[in-house]
């Protein structure tokens, strides 16, 4: 097998280390496990951060929803008091209605017996 370029395998693997060495290249380090926890500890006070923020944001929910509903029972018991107040002013004036035709049938009564 002729070969054209006149070297061989192990001087291009060699050059090729001997570059990389050259142009600054770094050996990978082992982990020794303090970044692995770093990014775990910082992920943990993320999640923590946003369950916290969730929390809040569904008790304000929460309390809205109370206010509403509080504000739903004033505006309906408000409601019936007014529908009860009609009520009773209208039985007044009924009473008043019916008081008045006694005292005309009464007044009408007398007069006609006073004709006779």
């Amino acid at each position: 097998m002729p070969r054209t370029s006149g070297r061989r395998l192990g001087q291009t693997q060699k050059r090729q280390a001997d570059e990389g060495e050259s142009e600054g290249k770094k050996r990978k380090r082992r982990s020794n496990g303090s970044d692995t926890l770093n990014f775990l500890r910082e992920k943990n006070e993320q999640v923590q951060a946003i369950q916290k923020e969730e929390f809040d944001l569904r008790r304000q929910q929460l309390e809205l929803e109370s206010k509403r509903q509080d504000n739903f029972m004033q505006v309906m018991l408000h409601q019936q008091q007014q529908q009860q107040q009609q009520m009773q002013d209208f039985q007044v004036m009924m009473g008043m209605q019916t008081k008045r035709q006694n005292d005309l049938m009464l007044a009408l009564v007398n007069k006609l017996v006073e004709k006779k």
